[in-house]
């Protein structure tokens, strides 16, 4: 199973003055990496202060929203869940899943889940922090999203019976304003909705 990568041409080559396509700015990115590493630290993150129940509902689960750094800017990485799992078949979604009584935390729960979907080869190299939770409107699931940086080369293995497919795309896509509504967002034949858009969007909300 390979990646599927959306890129955008790359006009200017001096990569070295211009690391970010589409005004994304270095200050922009640390802005956003502070604000999310600030929520942390303060508990303004709701991740920070949940007493997990497995049989609350809505039922407490964990994603990773991964970050690339590549020559032509910063990439998102998302999964396509397979036909076969219990639940959002065939949309995209991050690597994550449900709480269990043996994690220690919901970040265990989110770095657990991206190994038994995309491989334990895959390692976040720097977590930056958490994001407010979001609530899926029909599955009964309330979500706390953790972002990291992810090492290159990924070395994926990606389990086929939960991921159909693996796609990185540069987050430049998802800044231009016609792109989205903004909680749904339409890159080429790829549709981004629901939960994950909506966790894409509050992550987008810190480089502003």
């Amino acid at each position: 199973m390979g990646i599927m990568v959306i890129a955008l041409n790359v006009t200017n080559q001096n990569l070295d003055k211009q690391l970010y396509l589409a005004k994304i700015s270095r200050q922009q990115i640390d802005r956003c990496l502070s604000l999310l590493q600030e929520s942390s630290k303060t508990g303004s993150n709701t991740a920070n202060e949940t007493v997990l129940d497995s049989n609350k509902t809505p039922r407490p689960s964990a994603v990773l929203l991964p970050l690339l750094q590549r020559a032509d800017g910063w990439h998102i990485l998302f999964i396509r869940r397979s036909q076969a799992v219990s639940s959002h078949k065939g949309q995209i979604a991050f690597p994550g899943g449900c709480w269990e009584d043996t994690d220690e935390s919901l970040l265990q729960t989110a770095l657990r889940e991206t190994r038994e979907e995309l491989g334990d080869t895959i390692r976040p190299i720097h977590m930056l922090g958490s994001l407010p939770s979001v609530t899926t409107h029909s599955t009964g699931f309330i979500i706390y999203p953790f972002v990291g940086i992810l090492e290159e080369p990924l070395n994926l293995v990606p389990d086929s019976r939960e991921v159909a497919e693996v796609l990185t795309l540069p987050l430049t896509v998802f800044i231009n304003p016609s792109a989205y509504d903004p909680v749904e967002y339409d890159v080429g034949e790829i549709n981004v909705w629901g939960a994950t858009a909506r966790i894409t969007h509050q992550f987008l909300t810190c480089l502003h």
